[in-house]
């Protein structure tokens, strides 16, 4: 077996230190990801997105080179109206095991504190897992592990992106501005991924439950092959 390369010859589009970060604080903010010309198409094809190098170099770099799509789905929050989200990890809805799911989340408008930019806990991936969830969906005594201080806001540009993994701690405000935040948010998992949700709560044909989530239509593979 050959010996394992250092980190910084192994990845393709994100630096050594990137992946460390985003392993360290359970999120990773890249600026300028999608260029102008992109995010100005006059009808912009999110499927096509899912395959763009830009974004799946970068899943690989995170994850390994077996990628396949868990879901995607467009974010909107209007002027002066669209609602926050309480503080929550994706995972204990989706019950991905193991829970390994990436999201990239692509700013299609700038987004700050005003307008509902997203607001992380740094490191609450590794200190999350196993609280119960109430009938409402929140986390039992979350409060009890972070104060105000903890959050951390990501201000973003148009064409940034921010990974974060499905145990990462996020929340965003409503946006009381009188500009819109929209966004695209791509979420991905290692091929092999099982399902720890019954139907008909989870996103794949009603199965056995924890079949791995089959390769489909809604579930494609975007890459395949062996780590280099």
């Amino acid at each position: 077996m050959e010996p394992l390369r250092p980190l910084q010859e192994r990845t393709k589009a994100l630096s050594a230190d990137q992946v460390r970060r985003f392993w360290r604080q359970g999120y990773l903010h890249v600026r300028g990801l999608l260029d102008g010309d992109t995010i100005a198409e006059r009808s912009l094809s999110y499927h096509r997105l899912l395959y763009d190098n830009r974004i799946v170099d970068r899943l690989e770099d995170l994850m390994g080179s077996s990628i396949q799509l868990f879901h995607d789905f467009f974010l909107y929050k209007p002027p002066g109206h669209g609602g926050g989200v309480f503080w929550h990890q994706d995972n204990q809805a989706w019950q991905s095991l193991p829970p390994n799911n990436v999201t990239c989340w692509l700013a299609l408008d700038d987004a700050d504190a005003d307008n509902g930019a997203l607001y992380y806990i740094p490191a609450s991936h590794r200190t999350t897992a196993g609280l119960e969830v109430d009938d409402d969906g929140r986390l039992v005594g979350i409060d009890q592990l972070f104060d105000a201080g903890d959050a951390h806001v990501v201000e973003v540009q148009t064409g940034d992106a921010i990974f974060h993994h499905c145990l990462t701690l996020h929340h965003s405000e409503p946006n009381e501005s009188s500009r819109p935040r929209r966004a695209h948010s791509i979420i991905t998992m290692q091929v092999g991924t099982r399902c720890g949700r019954r139907p008909p709560h989870n996103s794949r044909p009603p199965t056995a439950e924890k079949d791995h989530f089959p390769v489909c239509f809604g579930h494609p593979v975007m890459r395949s092959g062996s780590a280099s």
